[in-house]
């Protein structure tokens, strides 16, 4: 199965859950910037953080096709709500993107900015080996 776990460069606390992510998925985070379109990916995960929502990532989604992204999953992490998770949907259905049936969503607290707690860390990996057991199965 080819996974793809892509975070925008600039934040952190993304890079740390598409780091844990690649590795319960047996491959390497990406930064978008790294990103190839061309390629072919049975499962496409984009980490990012809910308050730094932005053009980066907007364009990001704009640029893939479904012609190359069989599966797309987002992993959500945010500090006070979860609102613009509903946003990132609608951007990834306009591009008329694969969605998959679940969105991983994680609160993170600025205290612990630099790593992540336990529970965001298991939780993730379940997430993820859920979603591959799916598409190894189903699709």
């Amino acid at each position: 199965m080819n996974v793809c776990v892509v975070y925008p460069k600039k934040q952190k606390q993304a890079k740390l859950l598409a780091d844990d992510i690649a590795y319960e998925a047996h491959t390497h985070a990406i930064t978008l910037d790294e990103f190839k379109y061309d390629g072919c990916y049975d499962l496409l995960i984009l980490t990012y953080e809910d308050f730094l929502f932005n053009k980066e990532v907007k364009s990001f989604i704009h640029h893939l096709s479904r012609n190359n992204i069989k599966n797309m999953c987002l992993c959500q992490m945010f500090y006070i709500n979860g609102v613009s998770v509903n946003k990132m949907m609608k951007v990834c259905q306009k591009s008329d993107l694969p969605m998959m049936r679940d969105i991983f969503s994680a609160k993170i607290n600025h205290r612990f900015h630099g790593y992540l707690s336990d529970e965001i860390i298991s939780n993730s990996r379940t997430y993820i080996n859920e979603i591959m057991t799916i598409i190894h199965n189903y699709y």
